[in-house]
């Protein structure tokens, strides 16, 4: 029998499966959020979506932790993760927002995370910047959680309740024009730091990866 290829990102490795025509590889991944329930919600419906027990690899954690708090908490869940025995997470991503931190908290935890060989999908100003992005693209200037708030209402057609669990069923049909309208902002903003960069957010990197699987 021909040995399994070994896969390593950063420190974190796992046994890899053969590609079966065009489906990819199902990988261990580990999503730590910000909040409690609006991320988690958000991306455990992804999960919910995903094919041949592709959803049963990825671990999403509603931290209720900021910043450099996160950190610690993913460091926690590898290593609840290797004393099981388990195999080691693929990928390790971090979900969070500008909001009112202080620019260095939010800059340095990103260099923090990147530094682990960790991906990082911030957004600044709030995580529903992510969720507008499916009905306009936003060209101006940062846009304050409220105004999100009110804009999303008159796409919905409804007032947006925070911490929904089926957003991603409601929106889920325009999420490659949020990709696209995601990559634009971080296009226009990459030789800025993070702090600077608003409107902008990093969301679209892990749902693209994620909806390979669904």
């Amino acid at each position: 029998m021909r040995p399994q290829k070994i896969f390593r990102v950063g420190t974190y490795d796992e046994s890899d499966t053969r590609r079966q025509g065009h489906r990819p590889v199902q990988r261990n991944i580990l999503i730590v959020c910000e909040g409690e329930k609006t991320e988690p919600n958000y991306f455990k419906s992804i999960k919910r979506r995903m094919k041949s027990g592709a959803g049963s690899k990825v671990e999403v954690v509603g931290a209720g932790a900021h910043t450099r708090d996160l950190i610690k908490c993913a460091h926690n869940a590898i290593a609840r993760r290797r004393a099981e025995g388990l195999p080691m997470y693929y990928h390790v991503w971090l979900v969070f927002d500008k909001d009112s931190f202080e620019a260095d908290d939010f800059d340095n935890a990103i260099s923090m995370a990147e530094a682990e060989k960790w991906h990082v999908a911030w957004s600044n100003e709030a995580f529903e910047l992510w969720y507008l992005l499916h009905f306009q693209d936003v060209t101006g200037g940062a846009l304050s959680r409220d105004s999100m708030f009110e804009m999303l209402g008159r796409h919905l057609g409804r007032k947006y309740l925070k911490n929904e669990a089926n957003i991603f069923d409601t929106i889920m049909k325009q999420s490659y024009l949020a990709i696209d309208r995601a990559r634009r902002l971080v296009e226009r903003w990459q030789d800025q730091p993070p702090h600077k960069a608003s409107p902008c957010t990093k969301v679209g990197a892990l749902v693209e990866e994620l909806l390979k699987y669904t």
